[in-house]
């Protein structure tokens, strides 16, 4: 007889060796059944190394017949991809599903007696029973015509039963003859399908928070394994769970509407969990620029944030890595880890920032937060402890009681978008210097201040060197264009740039500059002027914008909703108004009708991205009127600056949630 398909000769070498084969815990199994194990081992042993087995058996009282079975048994392949070894001798193990040979027999008098293993034969003699049972399982019924929101077991009972008359199956025989009509063995079938497949499954069956969570904790460690800091650094971006809002000058005086949640994009080392970086954005998505500036503040000297509320301050213990000491100023890293949203897919990442932080760029899957676990933990450990319990949170989710009515009160408290700056930065400076069990019981900034100290470790840290002053700061996007101009039309050299034309006098009086390329170092957060180089590399000047647009600070994003609005006709610039006055001017017209609707202002949201990008004030931009209007001129002066006073909020006080002093 052949155990498992082999003879004691041909088994190969490796699956012989008994002495690694997977073990048990005999604790769990009474006397009577550690005799028998006991016995069963000895033999399969003995066999195993050649000896004679007839008299061996006999002494153990074993017939050649439970050998084989039990030498079969152990060679196995098991679900976890190893031998069944040792576990297949525990009484009762079964190392094969219970597959029905006889055929069906029907019983008038017990109709539920006697089919066991009956839907497996149903699925032997009627293969397409069970490869369309298996797509609607997986698929919701696709074949029918339709998906449904999830499958129940009664709804993939009743659809067994419907394949099965297709089939042909007649009223007299099983499932249609049982009692339940087989919905027990569905039943099983069905959970043990969902258990089988359940990556395929997870979405329909239990929603997207489920399969984001399901792809953690699966038993699959990183390979980039961080030894010490600055090893590999994981970037992350995540919506903050509460409401901020913004000021808008009426004729009754500053009223708040309420903005959509910020963005909050951390740089964090994995190896201490400190937050090396960050930066906010107040806008539905962040762009790649957002993720260039915040590993550009990740590697740049801290400066401690002038909060704007009163009682607002750093714990001692609080802070950032680059503000301990000289020697952690300007760091680099050797591997930095970025999911596969569009956002990082630029060539400024894959190529700037590699060239100047000297890193390893890796892309991981998209919606795997397992692969940035750090991160992760940390906004966890930020929302926990600091974003849900300021009042206007918006929770978890829709279900979460904290959310009461953000919008509201995000009102109510006029928490403005000074106070949710202050928020942020006060929320990740205390994380950074809390006790945590990553860093032994010590806190991450300290951590990775004693490491930098230690003179046993020869840890050199990866300082950066000075930068230049002709290389642009990763937070500087770098745009290639051509001077244009026309010597015969009497049109002077200049640079097209986001929809309007750059110069300064040595340019526009240089005509042999015309057709020649030119590169723009554009800081996204003013574009009221750029830097030009010629395609050389030498410094041709700081190209000033065209007159329309003023020479008030600007971003890149209100230059390009301005030109949107423009082509569509629904931005008119009033009489001596320049572009960006008329902008701030429609957007603070669309604040006011957006939030007198109560719900969240877009319009409010992107003025407060373009007042914290400028760090500017609505009243500072539309001051620059032409006197032909002075009674609006008059009318705007006299309205008070977007930037609130520090002693306008008026909930709770926002230090109190982040007086933790431990979080494991």
């Amino acid at each position: 007889m052949k155990p498992g398909g082999y003879r004691r000769a041909t088994l190969p070498a490796e699956m012989a060796l008994t002495q690694f084969w997977p073990g048990i815990d005999p604790s769990v199994l009474v006397a009577a059944e550690i005799a028998r194990f006991d016995k069963l081992k000895e033999a399969v042993e003995s066999y195993l190394r050649g000896l004679r087995m007839a008299p061996i058996l006999k002494n153990l009282g074993l017939t050649y017949q439970e050998l084989y079975r039990a030498v079969r048994k152990c060679v196995h392949r098991h679900d976890d991809g190893l031998i069944f070894g040792w576990r297949a001798l525990i009484p009762g193990m079964r190392v094969t599903r219970y597959e029905r040979r006889k055929p069906l027999t029907s019983n008038a008098d017990n109709p539920g007696r006697g089919c066991s293993g009956a839907l497996q034969l149903i699925f032997k003699e009627n293969s397409e029973v069970k490869r369309k049972l298996d797509i609607y399982l997986e698929k919701q019924c696709p074949e029918r015509g339709g998906a449904e929101s999830r499958v129940t077991q009664t709804s993939a009972h009743s659809y067994f039963l419907a394949l099965c008359r297709e089939e042909g199956i007649p009223a007299f025989k099983w499932p249609f003859s049982a009692a339940k009509k087989g919905k027990g063995a569905v039943r099983s079938y069905f959970k043990k399908f969902m258990d089988d497949h359940y990556e395929q499954i997870v979405l329909p069956q239990y929603g997207e928070r489920a399969q984001v969570k399901s792809k953690t904790g699966n038993g699959k460690k990183s390979r980039l394994l961080a030894n010490f800091p600055y090893d590999v650094i994981e970037v992350d971006e995540h919506k903050a769970h509460f409401l901020g809002s913004i000021g808008i000058p009426t004729e009754s005086g500053l009223r708040f509407f309420a903005i959509t949640r910020v963005i909050i994009i951390t740089v964090t080392d994995r190896r201490s969990g400190l937050v090396l970086g960050y930066h906010v954005v107040f806008r539905r998505e962040a762009r790649t620029g957002d993720l260039m500036e915040a590993i550009h503040n990740a590697i740049t000297p801290w400066k401690k944030r002038t909060f704007s509320l009163k009682g607002l301050q750093y714990d001692d213990e609080d802070g950032f890595a680059s503000g301990l000491s000289p020697s952690l100023e300007n760091c680099g890293w050797a591997a930095l880890l970025l999911d596969n949203a569009l956002i990082h897919l630029a060539d400024d990442v894959i190529g700037r920032v590699r060239q100047t932080v000297g890193c390893d760029v890796n892309f991981g899957p998209a919606g795997q937060p397992g692969r940035r676990a750090v991160g992760e933990l940390v906004f966890k450990r930020l929302s926990e402890n600091g974003f849900t319990r300021v009042p206007s949170t918006t929770g978890s989710n829709t279900e979460d009681p904290l959310r009461q009515e953000p919008e509201v009160k995000a009102c109510k408290t006029r928490l403005h978008m000074n106070a949710v700056l202050d928020l942020v930065e006060l929320a990740i400076a205390h994380y950074n210097g809390i006790v945590t069990k990553r860093a032994h019981g010590a806190s991450a900034l300290k951590y990775v201040q004693e490491v930098a100290m230690d003179d046993q470790l020869d840890f050199l840290m990866p300082q950066l060197p000075v930068r230049l002053q002709h290389i642009a700061p990763l937070n500087v996007q770098i745009i290639t264009a051509n001077i244009t101009g026309s010597e015969k039309d009497g049109v002077r050299p200049r640079v097209y740039f986001a929809n309007t034309y750059y110069t300064i006098e040595y340019l526009s009086n240089s005509w042999s500059y015309l057709g020649k390329e030119v590169r723009l170092h554009v800081d996204p957060s003013d574009v009221s002027s750029v830097k030009a180089y010629t395609a050389e590399g030498a410094f041709l000047g700081t190209l000033l914008v065209a007159e329309e647009w003023g020479r008030a600070p600007h971003t890149l994003e209100s230059r390009t909703q301005v030109a949107r609005l423009v082509s569509d006709g629904k931005l008119v610039r009033q009489e001596g108004e320049t572009y960006v006055q008329a902008f701030l001017r429609t957007l603070k017209e669309q604040a006011r009708k957006e939030g007198r609707r109560g719900r969240v202002s877009r319009a409010g949201t992107a003025l407060a991205e373009e007042l914290r990008s400028t760090q500017a004030t609505v009243a500072s931009q539309e001051q620059v009127v032409s006197e032909a209007s002075s009674p609006k001129r008059q009318e705007i002066e006299e309205e008070p600056s977007l930037w609130p006073r520090s002693d306008t909020y008026e909930g709770p006080a926002i230090i109190l949630p982040f007086k933790l002093r431990a979080i494991n």
